[in-house]
């Protein structure tokens, strides 16, 4: 193996298919980065401002043809044929001995590709949350919960012997959420500064209507955050001014903003697990019924306000939604992304050597780290509540909590809620394994 690991991602952005896979793909490559890899990202996206996001990574770029045309906009999963294409133009590329791992974060690739790019890595390594095509990867990261039965939607989508990373556990945030959680106050009740953000392209045009209804709380301070220049239309504005509201653009991530931020007004997404990890309560507008899975199993358990979908949704519904929030503070979610997901991610691709693992004392602010455990059925609030009222009991104790950790990244803890010591670390660190 190289003195640096070289790893490949793949993945596309751009107005039709979003920022969605860039950002939480970014997230884990500045993982690997640290980590000392090095990280190229293959890509069909053309615009500046996305591919420059790449280069502050810290990772290079792999330019591919942008024929077929429809690479950037198409959800639907390729004829095995056009991803073959694909692969062998990222294949041409491949450095001799091949990649240390391959990341792919697309909805248009499935197992063709990834069985053409297993040749060429040690690891393939596949991000997920539609569990609607099979898969021929090494590990499987989906970072959501649809309710108690999400571990199973991969069971006939995967080999056997896939690592399953699985839930909330691996929420892939920018590195600096975790930073942000560690220092941020309590979010104050009834809030006083709300922070409105639709994603990196606000295709659903929510931004405006939000802000058209938050100019009648004039007592609230607000921020708007949109991901392009492009996203500014003309209503945009107009709401903006009339609102009072403060505008920042292409912002590197949200955590700053988002720790000042007592409620949050947005869409679903990777913003769900920016909002829990910061402990923000929000009011969600989702995209269509087919993009409200996360957002209506959180609404159910009560861990967030789903206002609806775009199309159900106008002034009148987001000041209703408001008008309560305002006096009862909005719903707060549980404490189950601690902002590491991304980097335990990156350890699952290019995996620590023996020798790496070590121990400490929990700290206050730790409870998600044992809270959301590897993502099996049954698991919700039914399991997620009674863990945290364990952690909060024993980390104040004489004993406190040990915790095992791969540098700084929690990866498991000594004695667990039902007496088992040690609990099971992550499921990429099987001991007997690591090189």
């Amino acid at each position: 193996m190289p003195d640096k690991p070289e790893v490949l991602m793949r993945f596309d952005a751009g107005m039709g298919i979003g920022l969605g896979h860039l950002v939480r793909s970014l997230a884990v490559a500045v993982e690997l980065v640290a980590r000392g890899c090095a990280v190229t990202v293959a890509t069909r996206t053309v615009a500046p401002e996305f591919l420059a996001r790449i280069i502050d990574a810290g990772a290079a770029i792999l330019p591919l043809s942008v024929d077929p045309p429809r690479a950037v906009l198409d959800r639907e999963v390729w004829e095995p044929g056009v991803q073959m294409e694909d692969a062998e133009q990222v294949v041409s590329h491949a450095p001799p001995g091949g990649w240390a791992a391959v990341v792919v974060d697309h909805y248009c690739l499935s197992r063709p590709w990834e069985t053409t790019l297993r040749n060429h890595t040690r690891r393939v390594v596949a991000i997920d949350d539609l569990a609607n095509r099979p898969h021929a990867a090494d590990v499987l990261v989906d970072q959501n919960w649809y309710g108690e039965q999400s571990a199973s939607r991969y069971v006939d989508l995967v080999d056997h012997g896939t690592i399953m990373l699985l839930g909330p556990r691996y929420a892939l945030l920018h590195h600096a959420y975790r930073q942000y959680r560690a220092q941020r106050g309590p979010v104050r009740r009834p809030p006083q500064r709300v922070l409105v953000n639709f994603g990196g392209t606000d295709a659903a045009g929510q931004t405006a209507q939000a802000l058209h209804a938050l100019k009648h709380f004039p007592h609230l301070e607000l921020t708007a955050v949109l991901g392009t220049e492009g996203a500014i239309t003309p209503q945009v504005s107009e709401a903006i001014e009339e609102s009072g509201a403060r505008l920042q653009v292409a912002l590197p991530h949200l955590a700053e903003v988002l720790s000042l931020a007592d409620l949050a007004i947005g869409a679903s997404g990777t913003a769900t697990w920016e909002r829990i990890c910061l402990d923000v309560p929000a009011l969600v507008t989702t995209v269509s019924a087919a993009h409200s899975g996360v957002t209506s199993a959180f609404s159910e358990a009560g861990m967030l306000t789903w206002i609806g979908t775009a199309e159900q949704v106008g002034e009148a519904e987001y000041r209703e939604a408001l008008s309560e929030a305002v006096t009862e503070g909005g719903k707060q979610p549980l404490e189950i992304v601690d902002g590491f997901g991304a980097a335990r991610v990156a350890l699952a691709a290019v995996p620590p050597r023996k020798g790496t693992l070590s121990t400490r004392r929990a700290a206050q602010h730790e409870a998600p780290s044992v809270v959301a455990r590897s993502l099996q059925d049954g698991d919700g609030p039914v399991t997620w509540k009674p863990r945290a009222a364990w952690f909060y009991e024993q980390v104040g104790s004489e004993e406190g909590i040990t915790l095992i950790v791969c540098g700084d990244v929690p990866t498991g803890v000594e004695a667990a809620p039902d007496g088992t010591t040690p609990e099971s670390l992550d499921p990429y660190l099987n001991t007997e394994e690591l090189p």
